[in-house]
């Protein structure tokens, strides 16, 4: 798999690349009613970019951007018309991973990039309920191409 394109989330008033695809969940309850999104990418594989924010302790989906099959721009309203200025994440339970600092290693597989840092978020039913820094260390060359295989 390609390395992934991130999505975004803004964190007590910083921006985070999301390791993380939060929307899946709630994408994968649908399927009776199949959302498509059109891929312009193997870099997106998912064919869409949300931007995500945490405020007091609850995960929002702000925005989305990315087209429809037949070419039409996907908005936050036609994914949840009842909200279409943001959307309370209540279908995200465990923990979302945002990485930081200077990237380590580098990885072509999805989000297996090593940075720094890796802030970890922990939710239940959209809230945060724990958070935890890990400080990384380069990977030993021999272990590092293994995890490409």
């Amino acid at each position: 798999m390609t390395a992934q394109i991130p999505e975004q989330l803004t964190f007590q008033g910083r921006q985070y690349s999301l390791f993380a695809e939060p929307l899946r969940p709630w994408l994968a309850r649908r399927r009776n009613r199949s959302i498509q999104f059109k891929r312009r990418t193997t870099a997106n594989g998912r064919g869409y970019f949300g931007h995500w924010e945490i405020i007091d302790d609850r995960l929002f989906l702000v925005s989305i951007r990315g087209k429809f099959p037949d070419g039409r721009e996907v908005a936050l309203k036609d994914l949840f018309p009842e909200t279409p200025d943001r959307v309370f994440a209540d279908w995200v339970t465990g923990e979302l991973c945002c990485p930081h600092g200077k990237m380590l290693a580098y990885s072509h597989a999805g989000y297996s990039s090593i940075f720094e840092n890796s802030l970890f978020l922990c939710f239940e039913q959209g809230v945060l309920v724990a958070q935890r820094t890990v400080k990384n260390e380069p990977p030993v060359p021999d272990e590092f191409d293994r995890l490409e295989d």
